[in-house]
């Protein structure tokens, strides 16, 4: 059965803590799945706030509130071109 479902994926960048081989890899991942399944992608969903880590809790990796609106106008685009509308 088939629902036509409509896919984006939302890739992000690991810490750099991680190294560089492993870093790298993760974040091509999401292109290359994108590449191989049809799915729209975002590369890094987090572009608008990387680099302010006022945005970011204080663990420093996952988003703040505030940076809830920078996020949406990322990715509200995208979602609205796949829906049509």
């Amino acid at each position: 059965m088939e629902s036509n479902a409509k896919v984006l994926i939302l890739g992000n960048r690991l810490p750099a803590n991680y190294g560089p081989v492993y870093t790298d890899g993760f974040f091509e991942i999401f292109t290359a799945v994108a590449d191989n399944t049809g799915a729209s992608v975002i590369p890094d969903f987090l572009i608008a706030i990387n680099g302010d880590q006022t945005l970011f809790q204080d663990e420093g990796i996952h988003p703040t509130a505030m940076a809830q609106p920078l996020i949406l106008e990322t990715v509200l685009p995208v979602v609205i071109d796949l829906l049509d509308i």
